[in-house]
């Protein structure tokens, strides 16, 4: 069969079409052959009239991609659809992150909301590496909790700041006509045995609030200022354990650019424990705690889980895990003297993951009991 050609003239460099237009005499044009058909083709591009219009590259192009449509439909019998992208949604997104915290729940140990979790070597030295797989599936990232290596140091020991404390609640007492069997937030009361597990008989604790003068905090009531400015009182008659732990104070304001917001002093006896609990959320950025141990060779340790939260938790109050799927994320081991730092995510005050269904993660921690068993005084720090 033969196939007719036509001459058609293309310019090697399309940008000196103009210049030949204008008379220039110095312009290059190509002479290529087409097949007839195509050729009528390419004059409908170049705007035909039996004139040597100027072909440029992207003509060809243009007559190249057109010509190849025409030969896949007939080659397919009819025209190719375009593959439309998979589309996803929001809600989709959403469901993926869940199977994928599910998924990594799932190999993680189980524990009973009510057991007291035994720390090991491996409990511990898995801590840091499960929270930021856990955070990083959710899309996130976030410090978590761990010991502030660089922190202000407190150099005072058990017994001095045992004798610190029973002088300070005494000239608080004799200030403000007695104590008080609970010490809550906003109350006319400073030092209590109410906590998170309830009975004293179950945690050993006792938490004494204290709010320094010129802090705006909402976090303490009364009771909390008056037990700040007999500490201030004591530090100005120059009371070594109030200078220092005020100058401890004001260091790590310096380091974290933070102010502190209140702080409260908590007495645990020998075997003090917590529940698995998150803390409420009164505002602050961070807390960090100090421990102060009797046996100083002793190691304090804190369990850092993660589980659904119990629905109906308003803001201001202590968070619960629900009884079932509580996962153990790792332990927190800290010695006398040194400080652990935790944001509002770790301390169980943010939520991991939120959803809309009431699926909540949510971190709770555990305060163990010192190994070997030891009383301890533990400082809180809220900053704001």
């Amino acid at each position: 069969m033969s196939i007719a050609l036509a001459p058609i003239w293309v310019d090697s460099h399309p940008w000196r079409a103009n210049a030949r237009a204008k008379g220039a005499k110095n312009s290059s044009r190509m002479r290529i052959f087409l097949p007839l058909a195509s050729a009528a083709v390419a004059c409908a591009f170049t705007g035909g009239g039996g004139k040597h219009t100027a072909l440029t590259p992207q003509h060809l192009l243009d007559w190249g991609a057109m010509t190849k449509t025409r030969d896949d439909a007939s080659s397919s019998g009819g025209a190719k659809k375009p593959t439309a992208a998979k589309k996803t949604t929001p809600q989709r997104e959403g469901q993926q992150v869940f199977q994928a915290v599910d998924g990594f729940l799932g190999g993680l140990d189980e524990v009973k909301t009510d057991q007291l979790v035994t720390p090991t070597p491996e409990t511990t030295e898995a801590l840091q590496d499960n929270y930021a797989k856990l955070v990083a599936v959710t899309g996130g990232s976030d410090e978590g909790v761990q010991i502030w290596v660089d922190a202000p140091t407190l150099e005072i020991g058990y017994r001095d700041f045992d004798r610190f404390m029973i002088e300070a609640l005494q000239r608080h007492k004799n200030n403000h006509g007695g104590w008080a069997a609970l010490a809550a937030r906003g109350s006319t009361h400073a030092a209590g045995t109410r906590y998170d597990v309830k009975q004293y008989e179950k945690h050993g604790r006792t938490i004494i609030e204290c709010t320094l003068p010129g802090h705006s905090s909402g976090m303490s009531g009364s009771g909390g200022r008056e037990f700040g400015e007999v500490v201030v009182q004591m530090k100005e008659e120059g009371h070594p354990v109030a200078v220092n732990l005020l100058a401890w104070l004001r260091a790590c304001e310096e380091l974290k650019g933070m102010v502190v917001d209140k702080f409260s002093i908590q007495k645990v006896v020998a075997g003090g424990k917590t529940a698995k609990h998150g803390d409420a959320d009164y505002g602050a950025k961070c807390r960090d705690v100090i421990t102060i141990l009797a046996n100083e060779s002793a190691t304090k340790y804190l369990a850092l889980c993660v589980g659904e939260v119990r629905p109906g938790t308003d803001k201001g109050k202590t968070r619960y895990p629900r009884s079932r799927n509580v996962r153990l994320l790792g332990t927190l081991a800290q010695r006398h003297g040194q400080t652990y730092t935790g944001t509002r995510m770790a301390m169980g005050v943010d939520a991991i993951l939120a959803s809309q269904q009431g699926r909540d993660f949510y971190a709770f921690h555990q305060v163990l009991p010192g190994s070997p068993l030891t009383p301890m005084w533990n400082i809180v720090v809220d900053y704001k």
